[in-house]
């Protein structure tokens, strides 16, 4: 019975060396192809033509009824052009080995179309200057900055855990657009146990540059102030046509949109 995964590395593998190799030679690379893919036809480079494919990354996998993968690559040149390309290849767990092979040459294909994005949740602006802005910006200047490291606890719901962003800090973070998935969070904190969701776009400086950033927070109301109980890179619940609206202002805490417990990074509440 098979039970490989999508073989979107070993096709990126064959591609890298496919479009370094030259059918005219014998050397190490071409023995690899042979071996990857018997029977499969090689280029034949221009005297004096150097490889220019600086990056070659696997965007589409589709396992088809017969068990045969078709993998599609986007090549990337050294001079910026963008190409991409469908490899065929088949799989198989025999006796607890994984055993794989492109079964043809790769076809040059168009790329995948752009997905139209729906329309966001996040439609109500927020004042940077309100409660929920201010909350919002000192907590990420808390997480991500230097001067600030250290002081994240004090924006956290009780419970919540926040493991500490791995690398070098950012100098200095500044929100440039805050919105929310419910009118509640625009205006004065409302009552103790209000929940909502605000998206935070911000710009991180570092010594080498100034970087877009978004954050997606779940927040809720306690002792007349707004608390982090969650924190992520968004997902599928940030588009309108996808969130669930519960009925009145704001939401209990304890609500989420799919039922689920709230997570937060390094733990949950």
């Amino acid at each position: 019975m098979e039970n490989v995964g999508a073989p979107s590395g070993y096709a990126e593998l064959f591609m890298t060396l496919w479009l370094r190799s030259d059918a005219r030679g014998e050397g190490a690379v071409v023995r690899r192809l042979r071996a990857m893919a018997p029977g499969v036809n090689l280029p034949e480079p221009s005297e004096g033509a150097q490889p220019d494919a600086a990056r070659v990354t696997a965007v589409r996998s589709v396992h088809r009824p017969d068990g045969s993968w078709t993998v599609t690559v986007a090549v990337q040149t050294t001079g910026g052009r963008l190409s991409y390309f469908a490899v065929p290849l088949l799989t198989a767990d025999t006796d607890g080995a994984e055993e794989i092979a492109v079964t043809a040459g790769p076809s040059r294909v168009a790329g995948p179309a752009t997905l139209k994005v729906p329309d966001s949740a996040y439609r109500y602006p927020v004042p940077e200057t309100s409660e929920t802005g201010q909350t919002a910006e000192k907590f990420l200047s808390a997480y991500l900055t230097k001067t600030d490291a250290g002081k994240v606890e004090r924006y956290l719901a009780p419970g919540v855990q926040l493991a500490p962003v791995d690398g070098p800090v950012y100098e200095r973070v500044k929100a440039e657009q805050i919105s929310a998935d419910d009118p509640i969070a625009t205006g004065p904190v409302p009552h103790d146990g209000v929940k909502t969701r605000i998206q935070v776009r911000l710009r991180a400086v570092d010594e080498r540059a100034a970087w877009p950033l978004v954050y997606r927070l779940q927040i809720s109301t306690r002792a007349g102030r707004w608390e982090i109980t969650s924190a992520d890179g968004g997902g599928a619940s940030d588009f309108e046509t996808q969130v669930p609206r519960a009925a009145g202002p704001g939401r209990s805490v304890g609500d989420t949109d799919e039922g689920q417990p709230v997570w937060a990074w390094g733990g949950a509440r």
